[in-house]
């Protein structure tokens, strides 16, 4: 078995290491060979950054990492982790990130982020055993809305104003969610805010081809009036998919309540997990 890292990984390849990993996972997921370029283009894979494990030419194990530098402190974050089947079992996990640690504090890296299924037992030993710690429990929702009374004007935001937009949150998103990711991806996103006159109530960013919602809010003093409903409502007139909202603040009890009543499902559930990179240098 080799390690290394992934630059001389062809898209090919890791399209076919990523599937063959999740074939058979909790939520089976398959990507094109035009989807791993668009996260590569995205800064989702960073191939300098991931590791892959190699059986001769094939790969058969990888962990994705993008990064963020926040106030000073270079973050990675893990984009996606697998092994193909027939060589689970062997500590392929930690035997990869035993070799890019390293790599990462050379690179001035101080934190690396990812998130596990609640029910991937296998894999939370493993990210513990490399010294990752848990550090809130996320929840997933998914689900087709049914259409809301009109409150508010709807307007498009033609880009986000994060000073404002922050000021109606009362949980922050995990790094999928996060302002950074959603600027990186926007030309594949829309944003929508709703308002009387020209104060802002409330505004969501979603995908119309995909159907996923990484932020919405709305302000504190506005909730409880029908605002989200309308605004979920917008949402889904604007896709044929049914909408996801992944990783919800487990401790946000407002807004799970409200996708609760909304008629969402509550269907996976995640740990966001840290590793601190700085306790072995």
């Amino acid at each position: 078995m080799t390690l290394a890292t992934l630059e001389k990984a062809t898209i090919p390849q890791l399209t076919g290491a990523f599937n063959a990993a999740f074939a058979g996972y909790f939520a089976p997921l398959q990507l094109t060979e035009e989807q791993v370029a668009r996260k590569i283009e995205l800064g989702e894979i960073n191939r300098e950054l991931s590791a892959g494990a190699w059986s001769g030419e094939q790969l058969v194990g990888f962990i994705w990492h993008g990064q963020h530098d926040d106030n000073g402190r270079r973050r990675a974050y893990n984009t996606g982790t697998g092994v193909v089947p027939a060589f689970r079992g062997q500590g392929l996990t930690r035997q990869m990130y035993q070799h890019l640690e390293p790599i990462l504090q050379e690179n001035g890296f101080v934190e690396c982020w990812l998130e596990v299924i609640e029910e991937n037992a296998p894999a939370r030993r493993a990210y513990r055993a490399t010294g990752f710690e848990e550090i809130r429990h996320l929840r997933c929702f998914h689900g087709t809305i049914q259409p809301a009374p009109r409150i508010a004007e709807v307007r498009p935001l033609p880009r986000p104003d994060w000073p404002v937009l922050t000021n109606l949150w009362s949980w922050t998103p995990s790094w999928q969610n996060a302002a950074h990711t959603i600027e990186n991806a926007w030309e594949d996103l829309a944003a929508v805010g709703l308002y009387e006159y020209d104060t802002l109530l409330a505004y969501a960013v979603f995908n119309p081809a995909t159907g996923r919602v990484p932020q919405f809010a709305v302000h504190p003093e506005q909730r409880r009036r029908g605002l989200g409903r309308q605004l979920f409502g917008y949402i889904q007139e604007q896709t044929s998919q049914e909408l996801a909202v992944i990783n919800v603040d487990g401790s946000a009890a407002g807004t799970l309540r409200f996708l609760e009543t909304l008629g969402m499902e509550n269907h996976i559930n995640q740990y966001e997990m840290c590793w601190d990179l700085a306790v072995n240098q």
